[in-house]
């Protein structure tokens, strides 16, 4: 057996013997959520903010009451970050839950299955340059709850970054059903007029990010519809998520961006 733990159902197991059954829900039908939060020198990143949503999108999505508080959650990832010897450097610590078994076909939980790995974070110290295609064919779903929550099927990122893959991108930027510019497929989504920035809101289909949050918070950032034309004029264009933090555009399309920011170092 490895040496690779998981925490499955309340309980630390070695990852090899883990057994998640065939009737599973999430497995079958994509019901289920997740998170995905920084571990930095063996502690959990925001740890508090991250296990409320998870269990705010638990009850949104699966209509079900988590019966794990936020400390029983962090001290988990605690306990899995120290058993899998990541207590030096970057990790990632993904945390889903999905409708377990159920009685009927697309019946409510009736114990959800919790699981939770670690694994080592692989960040460049030199970034790779972000060159967006966008892609309006797979939009997100404006004033739909469910797009702000982190639903396991991530289908329709999966194809729109394909798409941009076969475009010369490296990641796909997608429209909502609106029109408007939303976010990246793994990533939030702001711009800079000046000294002012933008991001678009929840509203508009993207996820309800902690890493946006922080960096609103950061940088007094308005949410507002960004049309493409709004988007492609702008002076500077990031992205945002947990693991890698704040990174710039590089270009989108054939729009390059250049020049460095202090806020995305």
């Amino acid at each position: 057996m490895s040496n690779v733990y998981i925490w499955l159902n309340g309980e630390i197991v070695n990852a090899d013997g883990a057994v998640i059954p065939h009737k599973d829900a999430g497995f079958l039908r994509g019901l289920g959520v997740f998170d995905t939060l920084l571990g930095d020198q063996g502690t959990p990143v925001k740890a508090d903010l991250h296990f409320q949503r998870l269990i705010d999108n638990v009850k949104t999505v699966l209509l079900h009451d988590l019966d794990v508080s936020i400390d029983r959650f962090t001290a988990m990832a605690e306990e899995l970050l120290q058993k899998n010897e990541l207590t030096d450097g970057k990790a990632r610590v993904r945390t889903q839950v999905t409708s377990g078994l159920t009685a009927e076909l697309l019946g409510k939980p009736i114990k959800p299955l919790i699981m939770m790995s670690a694994v080592r974070a692989e960040i460049p110290e030199t970034p790779t340059p972000i060159h967006l295609k966008i892609v309006r064919d797979f939009p997100r779903i404006a004033n739909c709850i469910y797009d702000n929550c982190k639903r396991l099927d991530y289908s329709r990122s999966y194809i729109a970054k394909q798409k941009a893959l076969a475009l010369g991108g490296t990641d796909a930027l997608l429209s909502n059903t609106e029109g408007n510019m939303a976010c990246a497929t793994t990533s939030n989504m702001f711009i800079r007029e000046g000294d002012v920035y933008i991001t678009p809101p929840l509203s508009d289909g993207v996820l309800n990010g902690i890493a946006r949050r922080g960096f609103i918070a950061q940088t007094n950032a308005r949410e507002e519809s960004i049309s493409e034309e709004r988007l492609m004029a702008a002076d500077a264009v990031y992205l945002t998520n947990s693991i890698l933090g704040i990174r710039q555009v590089a270009s989108i399309n054939d729009k390059e961006f250049t020049g460095s920011d202090a806020v995305a170092a």
